[in-house]
């Protein structure tokens, strides 16, 4: 809570107001306000539902107990859920997994505790076997209230060395998959800015699904 934009009070300033206890808004989850001591100055109580994906953990009301001559203290404060549905922000790594079976305990295992009213938001990350199909999207959305997937962080696990250094010129012999290789290396080591560079990783990604499995696989 320390963003002038939205706390426009420092710690001190709030410690020099002397109130008994100071009722804050604006920030989504709750939580207290602590003075250099140690002693609870206020609250956020946080509102009473989640309004976007990224919080997970909102849909609180605070009730405090105030008692006149006594100081605020941390049992002072106890939140209560106002909505029964929450967001879950999930994150999977899907490295090391070769198969389909294994893919769906793993994400099985992430959704322990989710209820079926529940918003999943499911953040997938790490390096995937090609050839291996994951795509949790159908089933989230059939189990639960609303589910959103974000598949971005997934690359295909190719060996492969993006700062090694990229010969200038290759054997006769090679296949066609090592003069692909070897062309889209040095696009990105030609590139001039970031966007290129991840483009051109995208591309040689993209190629080589083609190249070993006859498909390519959206990301």
């Amino acid at each position: 809570w320390q963003d002038t934009a939205v706390c426009p009070f420092t710690v001190e300033e709030l410690e020099a107001a002397g109130f008994h206890y100071a009722a804050v808004g604006h920030y989504h989850h709750g939580g207290r306000i602590e003075g250099r001591d140690g002693r609870v100055l206020g609250a956020y109580a946080g509102a009473p539902m989640a309004f976007s994906l990224s919080e997970a953990g909102a849909g609180t009301w605070l009730e405090v107990e105030l008692v006149p001559g006594q100081p605020l203290s941390s049992v002072s404060l106890r939140w209560h859920r106002s909505d029964a549905r929450q967001v879950h922000r999930l994150e999977l790594d899907v490295t090391g997994h070769t198969d389909s079976t294994s893919l769906a305990a793993h994400l099985e295992k992430a959704l322990e505790g989710v209820s079926p009213d529940d918003i999943v938001y499911l953040v997938v990350r790490g390096r995937l076997t090609p050839g291996v199909e994951f795509d949790p999207a159908p089933v989230l959305s059939e189990r639960f209230f609303h589910a959103v997937v974000d598949a971005s962080g997934v690359e295909p696990d190719y060996s492969i060395d993006f700062d090694a250094e990229v010969p200038e010129e290759l054997d006769l012999a090679a296949t066609s998959e090592e003069v692909f290789r070897w062309k889209m290396l040095k696009l990105y080591r030609e590139a001039g800015d970031e966007a290129r560079r991840a483009l051109v990783r995208e591309a040689l990604f993209y190629g080589l699904d083609a190249l070993k499995t006859g498909k390519v696989h959206l990301r």
